[in-house]
């Protein structure tokens, strides 16, 4: 059955994954950059993008900071 006008949204954090290698996310965006997908769009956020409390702003920065150690 196909589903017109459907719309398809997949979310995730690279930087999240319990794997070594290649998070999944990190693949769908190279498989979608490689065969130019049509009709997707990859937007990719900051933590200037976090609009909830300040503590959360903080602990993605301090971990982030973390990772680059």
């Amino acid at each position: 059955m196909r589903l017109c006008g459907a719309t398809l949204v997949v979310c995730g954090d690279a930087s999240q994954h319990d794997l070594r290698g290649q998070s999944g996310i990190d693949y769908l965006t190279y498989i979608i950059n490689k065969y130019n997908i049509s009709d997707t769009a990859i937007i990719n956020f900051t933590p200037d993008d976090i609009v909830r409390s300040g503590i959360v702003k903080e602990f993605v920065l301090a971990f982030t900071e973390e990772e680059k150690q």
